[in-house]
């Protein structure tokens, strides 16, 4: 290691030659981490660091002496995000340098290099204010300039480091050991709360709800519509931990546990819909990933065995199939509705083709058989209508159903828990299930 006396003449020295080193051509040149685009030559301090000569505090320490200039210690944390307004990420990489504090008549600024005056000048004036510099190292610099410009939450409250203290759920002390294990290891500041055991899971993310101002909920996976699913690939749920829940209109609700900016948007880019943000624990966001995308997954196997199925049977045609199941992808609607409405194949074909292939019976509704003031008393007009069902009668103590898709569990389970009776489904035509409806809630 050099000693600080031996560092100190290196870097005077370095200091008065580097005019004529600057003009020379064949520099080695590196890539600085907060500008990749553009190349410089590597600094005396940083071959005699990289050499393992000396450490990036002695070295800061000295160039900090020899330069009259402070050296600090970086908290990203801490520092105020409209200070961005001022000093852009693309000032703030070109120059090297990151905003610390806005004082009343200058700008507080860190950097890891001297700024020669022609430089400072420029910075002046992109400012409009006088710049203080400040000394950092270069890898807190680097760090702090990541956290700072490129791993912004979409922060609508405090930031979660103070929110957590100013709570209490944990002391001022340990989060400056998270932020140095953040440091080291890359991750964000409540996994690295988590991991060292400071937090627990649960409370990270109701702060997070409440630094987000975001609802937290708890998905209940056999709620969740599998046709939404199409909207974002399972690789990508998983690999995100999100989870599309509902779509609202041009609006997709989607549930995660780190909601940032670059997570919205990687998912708009995917789904091709506007993104509004939920927040819900890792764990369950992957319990439900792993049920309604199996779910998704055999319900897509069943539309393909359907639809050979039809074919088989001559009812469509190998080209028809395709077609509907491309429709399908990119819908949230069943492959026997695609087939209708596509004019493919006739209604009560499709109902008699999924009879005989279900086992399960195909009836055309007597209007007379049916119990209204069962209906009426349990179920609203649009729920039938949205479920394309009709509670027919009580047999043998349990509630006949007539629907559309008998395979249909979600509605099915709704109905067993709402009627607290076993449900036996039958199939009908779309049109004779509305005619039902409309007769049952006649004159209401």
């Amino acid at each position: 290691m050099c000693s600080l006396c031996e560092l100190s003449l290196c870097l005077g020295l370095w200091h008065h030659m580097s005019p004529f080193w600057g003009r020379r051509r064949g520099a080695r040149r590196n890539k600085r981490l907060v500008n990749s685009k553009s190349r410089v030559r590597k600094r005396l301090g940083e071959i005699l660091i990289d050499l393992g000569h000396v450490s990036e505090e002695d070295f800061v320490t000295v160039l900090s002496e020899q330069q009259s200039l402070p050296w600090v210690e970086l908290d990203p944390y801490y520092i105020d995000p409209s200070l961005k307004d001022i000093i852009p990420r693309e000032v703030a990489g070109k120059y090297s340098i990151l905003p610390l504090l806005l004082l009343k008549n200058s700008l507080l600024v860190a950097t890891p290099d001297l700024l020669g005056e022609e430089k400072l000048k420029e910075l002046e004036g992109i400012a409009q204010r006088r710049i203080e510099l400040r000394l950092v190292t270069l890898s807190d610099f680097n760090f702090a300039f990541r956290h700072y410009y490129d791993w912004e939450q979409e922060i609508k409250g405090p930031r979660l480091g103070r929110l957590l203290v100013e709570e209490k759920l944990i002391t001022a002390e340990e989060l400056q050991k998270a932020f140095k294990y953040q440091k080291k290891s890359g991750k964000r500041l409540g996994e690295a709360l988590v991991e060292l055991k400071l937090l627990k899971e649960e409370e990270l993310e109701q702060a997070l709800s409440r630094q987000l101002s975001l609802n937290f909920i708890d998905p209940d996976p056999q709620l969740i519509d599998t046709g939404v699913l199409a909207k974002i690939p399972e690789e990508v749920a998983r690999r995100t931990c999100s989870l599309p829940l509902l779509l609202i209109g041009d609006t997709l609700l989607v549930a995660t546990h780190r909601p940032d900016k670059a997570l919205r948007e990687e998912l708009e880019r995917v789904s091709g819909r506007n993104l509004k943000f939920v927040l819900a624990s890792k764990e369950k966001i992957m319990h439900a990933i792993d049920y309604c995308y199996t779910q998704w997954r055999q319900q897509r196997e069943e539309s393909e065995k359907l639809g050979e199925y039809l074919v088989n049977r001559e009812l469509i045609g190998p080209s028809q199939l395709e077609e509907g199941l491309a429709i399908q992808q990119k819908s949230r609607e069943k492959l026997g509705k695609i087939l209708v409405d596509k004019g493919f194949i006739s209604s009560e074909q499709l109902m008699e083709a999924l009879s005989a292939r279900w086992g399960i019976s195909y009836v055309k509704i007597d209007l007379e058989r049916i119990d209204r003031g069962l209906t009426k008393d349990f179920y609203s007009r649009n729920y039938l209508l949205k479920n394309c069902l009709v509670p027919l009668c009580i047999e043998a103590d349990k509630l006949l159903i007539a629907m559309e898709d008998p395979l249909d569990l979600k509605a099915l389970d709704e109905v067993r828990w709402s009627s607290m009776k076993s449900v036996l489904p039958v199939m009908a035509a779309r049109d004779d299930i509305y005619g039902a409806i409309n007769y049952i809630f006649k004159g209401l």
